[in-house]
């Protein structure tokens, strides 16, 4: 029968191992929770784009929240790419948040005489 200190009985010591296990399963569910994350902006960011470019006439009165929906998902995109290592993707994403960004709008791309 086990002592006991107070209201509490004595335990065994911690097996490291188990611990070890516990912690890794925990770091594997933060990886696929992390995962699916990515993945749903990705998926959210490309039909938003899609949508955007095919309805562009129906959008064009708000195209300041189209720009604005894009530069978000690009700036997630480029959190992720930053933690992946894959500072070329990085890039590639900043450049497309610095394109359109809803603060200062980019006017390579725009016609002249053409208002957002």
């Amino acid at each position: 029968m086990p002592t006991s200190v107070g209201l509490w009985p004595l335990s065994e010591p911690l097996d490291e191992v188990v611990w070890q296990a516990w912690v890794e399963k925990g770091h594997a569910q933060d990886r696929r929770g992390s995962a699916a994350r990515v993945k749903t902006v990705k998926w959210v960011s490309l039909a938003g784009l899609v949508s955007a470019a095919a309805l562009w006439p129906h959008l064009a009165p708000h195209g300041n929240v189209v720009r604005f929906i894009v530069a978000a998902g690009a700036i997630g995109v480029i959190f992720h790419a930053f933690h992946a290592r894959r500072y070329v993707f990085a890039a590639v994403f900043g450049a497309l948040a610095l394109l359109y960004n809803p603060v200062g709008p980019c006017s390579v791309f725009r016609p002249p005489g053409s208002e957002l």
